[in-house]
């Protein structure tokens, strides 16, 4: 996953290519190629052979690589990217993919909807994606790859900045993503659809939509194949009318403190939820709906052994006659 550095001699320096672990030597070639540091060499591939050549009037001795081994590519860029509509304020406007320091190696493609196609590796060292835009105006971004931290929430100038350039997230796409703070600070974002997508799982929703002021609604129902362990501030500080999180694997949640703290009071679906190892759960102002609440009052009751210091605050809601009995136990 390290940057290639590669002397050929005289007038023909191959350098800056950006490889991923597996990766094809036609796929290799074609990364030798197309990079705008090599504009003195071409490359070409023949089984697992590369073959980088000096142009023509650039006298060098060809250089050839022999990879042992050829694997698919885990990276190829063809997984369904990331999606995002920006609008930036002003010619000269720095949009930016926020990564985070510390998280694990990643390698994207960032096509940034202006003819910029570039690729970014943070295996040599920690880098954040940033391109300058020539004119004001919207934008469509799409991130293709592996990344595995992504989230605007750092209190720093340029994310907050690049944070409010996002308008609709259309795809949340392939990128083997946490969703941990992914989508929070996206204060003018209207719209969100989960479209392709593939997670790491067991994932988190720890302040996901975080001040998302102007999102009104969302639906995480196509996220049920996605096992989370925790809720923490998913929705808070937001002001949806209506969040639909029904499905959810929240069977190892032990965290669901804050989940919508200082939100309003938005219709809340949450059928199929299965809270059996939660510690903390707080809806704030926000209504469980009375059958699920009922629904969770008789689980809880109804387990082997009901444990002790859980912390359940859900103020507005109710249950039916048929939990006063599960209730009266716990």
């Amino acid at each position: 996953q390290a940057d290639v550095a590669i002397n050929t001699g005289a007038g023909a320096d191959v350098q800056n290519v950006i490889c991923a672990p597996g990766w094809t030597a036609a796929q290799i070639a074609q990364a030798i190629a197309a990079n705008w540091s090599n504009p003195d060499t071409t490359a070409s591939a023949a089984g697992n052979v590369v073959t980088v050549t000096p142009k023509a009037g650039i006298t060098v001795s060809a250089l050839t690589l022999q990879f042992t081994e050829v694997l698919p590519d885990p990276a190829a860029f063809t997984a369904p990217p990331m999606i995002l509509d920006i609008v930036t304020p002003a010619p000269a406007a720095t949009f930016l993919v926020p990564s985070v320091p510390g998280s694990a190696t990643f390698l994207i493609q960032v096509d940034w909807g202006d003819g910029t196609v570039e690729r970014f590796s943070s295996a040599a060292a920690f880098v954040i994606p940033t391109h300058a835009y020539a004119a004001a105006g919207p934008y469509t971004v799409k991130i293709a790859g592996i990344l595995p931290r992504f989230t605007f929430a750092y209190d720093e100038a340029n994310r907050k900045a690049a944070a409010d350039m996002v308008v609709a997230v259309k795809q949340v796409g392939d990128l083997q993503m946490d969703l941990t703070q992914a989508f929070s600070n996206m204060a003018n974002m209207t719209t969100w659809a989960a479209g392709a997508f593939k997670f790491v799982s067991p994932n988190s929703l720890a302040s996901t939509f975080q001040k998302c002021k102007k999102l009104p609604t969302v639906a995480l129902t196509a996220l049920a194949g996605v096992q989370f362990t925790s809720l923490r501030g998913a929705f808070m500080e937001t002001a949806f009318t209506a969040v639909d999180a029904s499905g959810l694997d929240v069977s190892q949640v032990q965290d669901a403190l804050f989940l919508f703290y200082d939100a309003g009071a938005p219709t809340f679906k949450c059928d199929g939820w299965q809270l059996d190892a939660v510690t903390q759960f707080d809806s704030a102002a926000v209504a469980v709906p009375t059958a699920d609440y009922t629904a969770w009052l008789v689980r809880w009751a109804a387990a082997s052994s009901i444990r002790a210091g859980v912390t359940i605050n859900t103020r507005n809601s109710k249950y039916t006659a048929a939990a006063q009995a599960a209730r009266d136990k716990l």
